[in-house]
């Protein structure tokens, strides 16, 4: 089941206003800016348990890390960015957009113990994150309980501008 969307429109295109339907969706109007920036892979992604083993961090070395990029995150609260290593608060989003994409639910623990998820997840390398949108008070908006939304795309895809291929997956505390 698709739950959300991303809309990209070329920048020669002008944008205009179109009435919304159903204003009970809508969320409120907030401006927003990106400035570079370093993420670094969280506890329960691949890419975390790749570093730990490509650089020989001991479990205990590898725990000091953890703690330190979940120090590093919260003081950087509301966590919004574009690209970059998603903070995960309930496992990998990454071997998710993978498997959902695949037809496998993942709402509970049978879409990762199903006989095709081993192997569907060896695809799971190909998905980048594209956005990362946190709970922001400010802005207005809560996803559960201080979640987060990531927005997925597969590298060809967003090389061909094919933002319909976009999966959203939501987490939260």
């Amino acid at each position: 089941m698709r739950a959300g969307a991303v809309c990209y429109t070329s920048p020669d295109v002008p944008l205009r206003s179109t009435p919304v339907r159903r204003k009970r969706y809508m969320l409120p109007e907030s401006l927003m800016s990106f400035d570079p920036g370093l993420t670094l892979p969280r506890s329960g992604s691949a890419a975390h348990d790749q570093l730990v083993k490509a650089s020989g961090l001991s479990l205990a070395e590898a725990k000091v890390y953890s703690d330190f990029v979940w120090d590093l995150e919260s003081g950087n609260a509301p966590n919004h960015h574009l690209f970059g290593h998603a903070a995960n608060i309930q496992g990998d989003t990454q071997l998710e957009a993978q498997l959902v994409s695949n037809g496998l639910y993942c709402g509970n623990d049978g879409g990762y113990e199903d006989a095709r998820a081993q192997q569907l997840a060896k695809g799971a390398d190909d998905w980048m994150l594209l956005l990362q949108l946190d709970s922001d008070q400010e802005a207005g908006f809560m996803w559960g309980d201080v979640g987060m939304l990531y927005f997925w795309i597969r590298k060809q895809d967003l090389a061909q501008r094919a933002f319909d291929r976009t999966w959203l997956i939501m987490q939260c505390c």
